[in-house]
């Protein structure tokens, strides 16, 4: 039987999706543990993420996600990512060298000043974004439509509030392909939205840097995020500045947040302030 199994030629022989008759699915068995524990897997990057909430959701998320997930390479082709995204676990490495890349990210200040909960959104996205690469059956090539697949894992929470922060989860992975919105291969596809608000774009471009061959992320190099324990002085004039655009586009400013003491840069945490007015800043 001949083996035209996209993953084995792109693996050196190695099917990783329990294609159906690969000639290397024995193999394929005895040399991948069956038994993942997906908060093992990405233990460094759950570490990471401050919100409980946030936290909750990508590990139900996490449990549930097809198993190749956890198995195949970052490209079905071999063709695309650095050679160390690409054999086995290779998705995962990629995953995670995406984490890696926006935590340094977040330390410019030149790339924007985020809340602790847009970080911790934006490491969930990265986390998921390809969690059904492949669909949910895995297929043997890249699903065009995967970043709006990721929904579907799970429609509904049965908490508001749960439901409210997967919309922001699924928000910034649906969109984190950027430019290539058109499935080249099928025209008749769904059409990816495009990034537009700051944090989609930020999110599509920690993947596309890591996505280059000619960066290669070292994992083993500890990487701590530390809570911010006062308001800086670039935070308080970023929400100045947010509650001005406000005023400009006639909108009102909450009262929280009028009453905030600009000049006064004592020990409170007033992310949820400029995540607020963000969200009033740039509603369309």
């Amino acid at each position: 039987m001949t083996n035209s199994c996209v993953y084995s030629s792109a693996n050196g022989g190695l099917c990783v999706t329990k294609c159906s008759g690969c000639v290397n699915f024995s193999q394929y068995e005895m040399e991948v543990p069956m038994s993942i524990s997906p908060h093992l897997v990405f233990k460094e990057e759950l570490s990471q993420i401050f919100d409980d909430r946030v936290l909750y959701i990508v590990n139900h998320i996490l449990r549930i996600a097809p198993l190749y997930f956890y198995i195949i390479p970052a490209s079905t082709t071999g063709k695309y990512h650095s050679k160390q995204d690409l054999g086995i676990q290779g998705l995962v490495r990629h995953t995670r060298s995406d984490v890696r890349v926006l935590l340094e990210v977040c330390k410019n200040e030149a790339f924007g000043i985020w809340t602790d909960y847009e970080i911790d959104v934006a490491i969930a996205a990265l986390i998921l974004h390809d969690c059904v690469k492949c669909g949910f059956d895995g297929s043997d090539h890249t699903v065009h439509t995967h970043p709006i697949l990721v929904k579907g894992l799970c429609p509904d929470f049965g908490d508001d509030e749960c439901n409210k922060i997967w919309d922001d989860i699924t928000s910034l992975i649906a969109s984190h392909s950027g430019q290539w919105t058109k499935d080249k291969y099928n025209p008749e596809a769904q059409e990816l939205p495009r990034p537009q608000t700051p944090l989609q774009k930020l999110v599509h471009q920690c993947d596309y840097i890591a996505s280059r061959k000619v960066i290669t992320i070292d994992l083993d190099v500890p990487f701590v995020r530390e809570r911010p324990k006062k308001a800086s002085q670039d935070q308080m004039k970023y929400l100045y500045d947010l509650t001005e655009m406000i005023k400009q586009k006639g909108r009102e400013v909450p009262e929280e947040v009028l009453k905030y003491d600009f000049s006064d840069p004592k020990s409170v945490d007033i992310s949820k302030f400029i995540n607020l007015c963000k969200d009033i800043a740039y509603r369309r």
